[in-house]
């Protein structure tokens, strides 16, 4: 389901309660039990890709994609929401098994944020994995 979890408008909270909303999102508890969809969210810069993508297990697609932006604004990307699967318990767990696999194609940025970790060269594995060239670890 494409939607907030949260029903509160954003002025309902204070800006710190809003950023740390957005870490606890970026930063999911791998051992929660509450179902999650599995998310790519593509990474914009002033409109353009950056042929970079974050990944991300969330309760609400749009909510993953908010908190992304909040806390990428200051660097100027923004995200939009990709590929997404169906939401699962297991999600929380397979995760952590999708970041391994994708450990080669992780995008070391000169910036540190808040999942800076979790942002892949998407279009790098994505086009080896269209030609049947994909090597993971």
């Amino acid at each position: 389901m494409i939607e907030s979890v949260d029903r509160l408008p954003p002025e309902f909270y204070i800006e710190q309660e809003l950023q740390q909303m957005a870490e606890d999102v970026v930063n999911g508890d791998k051992f929660s039990t509450i179902p999650k969809h599995i998310c790519w969210y593509h990474l914009y810069k002033d409109g353009v890709s950056t042929s970079k993508a974050m990944l991300l297990a969330v309760e609400s697609i749009v909510d993953g994609r908010d908190a992304i932006n909040r806390i990428c604004k200051e660097i100027g990307l923004t995200a939009q929401i990709g590929e997404y699967g169906d939401e699962s318990v297991t999600n929380n767990l397979l995760i952590e098994h999708i970041y391994i696999v994708l450990e080669a194609y992780r995008y070391n940025s000169n910036t540190e944020f808040t999942g800076s970790n979790k942002v892949y060269n998407y279009d790098t594995w994505m086009n080896k994995l269209v030609r049947g060239t994909a090597r993971f670890k």
